[in-house]
């Protein structure tokens, strides 16, 4: 499984974090991704650095890089 980054830096980064993970349920139900194959959320590194996140069931991890375009991708899980 892969889980897919975008970063927000400055003092709104972790407002912009949060509402740009809201539109990650949009994005999995326009697409077909059932709520059950995906997860969702943020981490706050520090005040200035939030990432959102999205990871999701292998068949739909294509969907997600040509449609969204992660700024970062990372391995996770065996």
């Amino acid at each position: 499984m892969k889980r897919f980054i975008w970063d927000f830096r400055g003092r709104d980064g972790h407002r912009t974090a949060e509402h740009h993970s809201e539109h990650l349920n949009g994005f999995a139900e326009m697409h077909g991704i059932p709520a059950g194959s995906f997860t969702k959320g943020i981490v706050q590194e520090n005040e200035f650095h939030t990432y959102s996140f999205m990871e999701v069931d292998e068949q739909y991890e294509q969907k997600v890089i040509d449609l969204l375009l992660p700024q970062r991708i990372e391995e996770i899980g065996s």
